[in-house]
């Protein structure tokens, strides 16, 4: 029986999905980012393609070491509230919506959510805002109901032949600012809490932009040894940071490739914890 049918199956059972909401609720925090490997059926079969090449580019970047499994990423802001840039159209999942999925929880290690800080997301991600991407091109958009930039995967793969791993340098397949991935869409809401904060509470404490350092550059050598000087090389060209338009499921994941900016808190797999 395949995955899918097994969480079909599940989801029958009321009493085991409400066990499965509150053993994720007793461990996971606002703020919080959920990654989910994939079990595609035939009808998914467009999106398997470009998510098969994805993993195979993060073990490019990170190594035959790195965690590269993971090909779609939510951030948990409350639990009816749920950021899921997904096809076709971004929207809001619950709990009850991926409790079975098989995921893995990373909380940040360096930034504690308030109530007001999800409440910006939140607000921010439900509404019409300009924003200015890190080529300093400036667009609109609002995040909840825009569709899903598909585009942007085989994106992701042509520039990582192209040897640019930490900048978006050439765009084939995205014809518009207005759609992003689920990875894009995720780094979106902290950059917009980053940036409105820096413009009206400059007082209070601000979060670190995300990647935006390499504490330990050998790691790339020691994981990576054919490739390193290339990724390295383009992370100095890059102000030395990722790009919010190259993140990826797997970054998220390998965050001790950075500053160690995440740490897994929970693997659960139909609904079962695993670690």
């Amino acid at each position: 029986m395949s995955y899918n049918s097994k969480m079909k199956k599940l989801k029958k059972d009321k009493i085991f999905v409400k066990e499965c909401q509150d053993n994720i609720l007793k461990i996971i925090k606002p703020g919080d980012v959920i990654l989910e490997k994939g079990h595609y059926g035939l009808s998914d079969f467009y999106l398997a393609v470009p998510f098969y090449f994805i993993k195979l580019e993060a073990e490019r970047l990170y190594g035959k070491k790195a965690i590269v499994d993971d090909i779609h990423i939510v951030r948990f802001l409350s639990p009816d509230k749920i950021l899921n840039v997904t096809p076709p159209v971004a929207k809001w999942s619950t709990i009850e919506n991926i409790c079975l999925e098989d995921i893995t929880i990373y909380t940040s290690t360096e930034y504690q959510y308030t109530d007001k800080d999800i409440k910006i997301i939140i607000d921010g991600m439900e509404a019409e805002h300009e924003y200015i991407d890190d080529n300093g091109i400036s667009y609109k958009m609002k995040l909840i109901g825009s569709k899903y930039g598909i585009g942007d995967l085989f994106d992701f793969l042509v520039n990582g032949l192209g040897g640019y791993e930490n900048k978006r340098k050439i765009s084939f397949f995205d014809t518009t600012k207005n759609t992003k991935v689920c990875s894009t869409g995720i780094g979106i809401s902290e950059a917009y809490l980053r940036h409105y904060k820096e413009q009206f509470y400059k007082n209070e404490l601000i979060p670190k932009r995300w990647f935006s350092e390499i504490i330990c550059e050998q790691k790339f050598y020691d994981e990576n040894p054919k490739r390193a000087k290339l990724i390295i090389n383009d992370w100095n060209k890059n102000n030395k940071r990722l790009d919010n338009e190259m993140y990826r499921p797997s970054t998220f994941a390998n965050s001790v490739y950075y500053r160690n900016e995440f740490k897994k808190i929970l693997r659960m797999s139909l609904g079962k914890i695993i670690e």
